[in-house]
């Protein structure tokens, strides 16, 4: 995760040895900001190894029970999987389900 300003966003549970779950909380979208959301594979191994991992990503909002987005890793070569994006002016979430070689919206 790139935010460095942990009162607007944070990583709940950061699992490294296993196949998680994750938890990342965004706490305040600042109006005009773009909130990009992505998946990085660290194991080092080819660049489809991410492709195959069979990852998914749930979206909640607030304390809700149920998704509001449901995302699996799409087909393609390379380490970064770019999840979504998020307006901070509107809270809308754009699906952008790529994977390249290197990070978006950095």
């Amino acid at each position: 995760m790139f935010q460095e300003d942990t009162s607007k966003a944070g990583i709940n549970g950061d699992v490294t040895d296993s196949y998680g779950p994750e938890v990342t909380t965004i706490y305040n979208l600042e109006p005009g900001g773009l909130y990009f959301y992505g998946v990085r594979d660290y194991s080092r191994g080819s660049s489809t190894e991410l492709m195959k991992s069979g990852a998914t990503i749930h979206v909640y909002r607030g304390k809700g029970r149920n998704p509001v987005y449901i995302s699996e890793v799409p087909r393609g070569a390379g380490y970064y999987w770019n999840a979504f994006c998020i307006s901070g002016d509107t809270g809308i979430m754009y699906p952008l389900d790529t994977i390249t070689e290197e990070v978006l919206g950095v």
